[in-house]
């Protein structure tokens, strides 16, 4: 059984501007791989904060999207899966200065985007 997923945004992250989609896939995969997998019911949470000085200049916000599933596989990913390749093809075009990570484990994987805030509330 899946709950419906926790979120996390406050109100001065929740005013900034992502690019379309850039969510939703790591969204889809926390969903499919993590919490689907997990007996006794699974659980996916979205947070997002603003680090640095607010939406102003040297600000970044930082998304994560966590799962309680089994956590990621040791092998490579297979072939056509599209979903990570396409959010860090993303982020290259249209965020520069962004990073994207997996931190998993036993108990979960999270996905973090770090992406750089201009002074106009955007990315």
């Amino acid at each position: 059984m899946l709950r419906p997923p926790d979120w996390d945004i406050p109100p001065d992250a929740g005013g900034v501007l992502l690019p379309k989609l850039l969510l939703q896939p790591l969204v889809e995969n926390a969903v499919q791989h993590g919490a689907l997998c997990r007996a006794g019911g699974g659980r996916v949470a979205v947070r997002a904060m603003l680090r640095g000085d607010g939406a102003g200049a040297g600000s970044k916000l930082v998304c994560t999207v966590t799962d309680n599933g089994p956590g990621l596989p040791t092998s490579e990913p297979r072939s056509g899966a599209l979903g990570l390749r396409a959010v860090r093809r993303r982020l290259e075009l249209k965020c520069p200065g962004s990073a994207l990570r997996l931190q998993s484990s036993s108990e979960g994987t999270s996905a973090v985007i770090e992406v750089p805030v201009t002074p106009g509330g955007t990315v």
